[in-house]
């Protein structure tokens, strides 16, 4: 059940809604807020489903027929709203009034509306929300908001909700889900101390933007511990002419190999065999690992998607530098 990978990956989440259910002393309106990956979506629908399912104990039981309606968004007293790819205009806030100041459809006299990617409403409409987060038309109704970026949100609504803040998920949470997906040891190492992200690292993990970087980093560093001229070369050529100037791809081996000096540098290992004796190797050389750390963090964040750096003067400035 849901409930016990939230107790397990967001232990404070878990214990600060267990509580409030626990003693009865629910908040008309909670703002879940964290990076993506984090569960919240997930956490809002518990939530929906504690305030309405008589049968927990304290938490939802999650396995009844009411359950599983809210889970389908199928139970009339329950509106979803997805903002996280567009706009969410005033009107479908009024909608969302319109329909909660009737009487409910369903028995059980509670209703609830989840607004996912609050950051995303216009402003007009969260102003329009926060006549109702004031001054709620019912104790019946609760809303739940979700976002990514709070600090896009009117400050007079945040003050007025329940606050759950989500940490972010450590790099074995996200390893442990690549593994269950699937991926290598090495792809599993390399996603999870990078994005430290399910949802992005699910996004990532099958692009050929990825596995051409992981196979340019596999390449590089085998070269760079026979011949550190011919690596850089060969480097050189590989992102500049046979990838035409891929900036995601370079991005990505950017990323891995900041990844690797770093981890050098801790005496870090990662699990994988061949990632491991690449950093036994290097640990014995005279390479300057600290200069090369600082010159790959430098061109990983000259890439950052707000940033407009020449991708050939970045690149160029790297291999200089190495």
């Amino acid at each position: 059940m849901f409930q016990n990978i939230l107790k397990q990956e967001q232990p404070i989440v878990y214990q600060m809604l267990y509580n409030s259910l626990k003693r009865g002393k629910l908040s008309h309106a909670y703002l879940l807020s964290g990076q993506r990956g984090t569960h919240k979506k997930e956490t809002a629908y518990l939530l929906a489903k504690s305030i309405i399912c008589p049968h927990g104990e304290v938490f939802a039981c999650e396995t009844c027929e009411l359950c599983q309606r809210i889970e389908r968004n199928s139970y009339a007293d329950l509106i979803y709203v997805d903002g996280r790819e567009k706009t969410v205009k005033s009107e479908s806030v009024e909608n969302i009034m319109d329909r909660f100041e009737k009487t409910g459809l369903e028995g059980y006299n509670r209703k609830v509306f989840i607004i996912d990617g609050m950051e995303h409403v216009t402003e007009e409409g969260q102003n329009k929300l926060l006549k109702f987060i004031e001054d709620p038309m019912s104790e019946a109704v609760t809303a739940i908001l979700i976002s990514e970026q709070p600090d896009r949100i009117l400050p007079t609504i945040v003050s007025r909700c329940q606050s759950i803040p989500f940490r972010p998920l450590d790099a074995e949470a996200v390893y442990r889900y690549c593994i269950a997906e699937g991926c290598e040891q090495l792809d599993a190492y390399l996603l999870a101390n990078i994005y430290r992200n399910i949802s992005i690292v699910a996004q990532v993990k099958d692009k050929k933007e990825f596995q051409s970087a992981k196979t340019i980093f596999f390449d590089f560093l085998n070269e760079l511990s026979v011949s550190k001229e011919a690596a850089l070369l060969e480097l050189e050529t590989t992102l500049l002419v046979k990838k035409k100037k891929d900036r995601a791809v370079f991005k990505a081996f950017a990323d891995m190999l900041t990844l690797f000096f770093n981890d050098l540098l801790k005496g870090k290992k990662s699990g994988d065999v061949w990632y491991d004796q690449k950093l036994e190797f290097f640990a014995k050389t005279n390479y300057n690992n600290y200069n090369s750390f600082l010159l790959c963090f430098n061109a990983q964040q000259k890439l950052m998607p707000n940033a407009r750096n020449n991708i050939a003067l970045v690149l160029e400035e790297m291999i200089y530098g190495l």
